[in-house]
């Protein structure tokens, strides 16, 4: 059987630098309640010298919220200002769905 998510948890998010690549992971629900704890860890990531690619991984969210589509939205703006990519990894299939309905395709790299 596959990874188990549960979906009653708010977002967890961690934090790591790999060479040029800041790289942050969510696991639970991303909602409205939980996106200044993102965006303060993800402007932490773009802010650190080196960092050209801001990786998202999303292997482990099992919801992602209208509201935080506007944040990631706002997150690529930031980034390309920097001159860093943003780069949406690993969808679960219910994310993919969501990602998909909004094209976000065609705004952000989406690795499996």
């Amino acid at each position: 059987m596959g990874s188990h998510i549960n979906l009653e948890v708010p977002v967890n998010c961690t934090t790591v630098i790999e060479g040029a690549t800041g790289i942050l992971r969510l696991e639970g629900r991303f909602t409205f309640e939980v996106s200044a704890d993102f965006k303060a860890q993800a402007s932490e990531l773009l802010d650190a010298p080196g960092v050209s690619e801001l990786h998202l991984d999303f292997k482990h969210l099992a919801h992602l919220e209208a509201s935080a589509l506007g944040v990631l939205l706002l997150l690529r703006e930031q980034a390309e200002a920097k001159g860093t990519r943003v780069v949406l990894l690993s969808p679960t299939s219910a994310v993919r769905v969501t990602l998909d309905e909004v094209q976000f395709g065609k705004l952000f790299e989406i690795r499996n």
